[in-house]
């Protein structure tokens, strides 16, 4: 597939092991915040939730990632800061 570069925003996805008996409260409060794109929760041996922030600052968005700490029941957190943002147009189906 193709792929264009586009305009860098700053962006991260965070991986978020939880306290299971606080995992629907937790991903409530993610949701809530305003650097908060995306919340899905996911099956691994070591998280249970990934998010994806987008900010207008690198500022901005580490603050906001460095708050989701503090919620009740996190018990740990993997950040992967995006370096380079691309995205990929839709092809078109195959006419036959």
């Amino acid at each position: 597939m193709p792929s264009t570069r586009i305009s860098h925003v700053p962006k991260a996805f965070v991986l978020i092991n939880v306290d299971q008996d606080a995992k629907r409260e937790i991903i409530k409060e993610i949701r809530e915040r305003p650097e908060t794109s995306e919340v899905h929760t996911i099956q691994s041996d070591s998280y249970d939730i990934i998010a994806k922030f987008d900010a207008e600052t690198k500022k901005t968005l580490h603050e906001a990632v460095a708050s989701i700490r503090t919620i009740d029941g996190v018990k740990s957190t993997l950040t992967m800061d995006v370096i380079e943002n691309k995205q990929h147009k839709k092809s078109r189906p195959l006419q036959i």
